[in-house]
């Protein structure tokens, strides 16, 4: 049977997700237009980049993990939904700007979020056999999983 206890690297989450936020609010500089314009999107996609560290903070079993992301990734735009209301009413922003700056934070990050949590829990669920230790200090261990607990099941079933 699947081992409960074994952790998904959350550390390695939030790590790319750090990276992805910056890349994101990056891409909404470059293509914010003016200055209230490109403050009130960085402004905007801070506050929805909170969410996108939920599923690298909350600690839940493997199998509920993915729902997690998918929550945060709801969450996430939701929150740049509202802050983008708001924050369009208190800025002087150019509305077409503002709304290409927010497409391309919001979509980079949630290229980069999906990707990475599909390709953790695959790693995941392909090695159900590992260590209790966290696989993102474990990068050079490539083992087979083992038949047996393969066919008991896995993370995704």
């Amino acid at each position: 049977m699947h081992d409960p206890d074994r952790p998904i690297p959350r550390t390695l989450y939030a790590l790319v997700m750090t990276g992805a936020t910056a890349l994101a609010l990056a891409a909404a500089w470059v293509v914010g237009g003016d200055g209230p314009t490109r403050t009130a999107a960085l402004a905007t996609l801070g506050v929805g980049s909170v969410c996108t560290f939920a599923p690298a903070v909350l600690r839940v079993a493997c199998e509920r993990w993915g729902l997690v992301v998918a929550g945060a990734s709801m969450a996430r735009m939701l929150a740049i939904i509202a802050a983008g209301g708001l924050f369009a009413e208190v800025f002087a922003v150019s509305p077409r700007a503002y709304v290409a700056a927010l497409l391309a934070g919001g979509g980079l990050m949630l290229v980069a979020e999906t990707t990475t949590a599909i390709l953790l829990l695959a790693r995941h669920a392909s090695n159900p056999g590992a260590s209790k230790r966290s696989p993102a200090h474990d990068s050079t261990a490539v083992t087979a999983p083992d038949p047996a607990r393969v066919s008991e099941g896995s993370c995704l079933t």
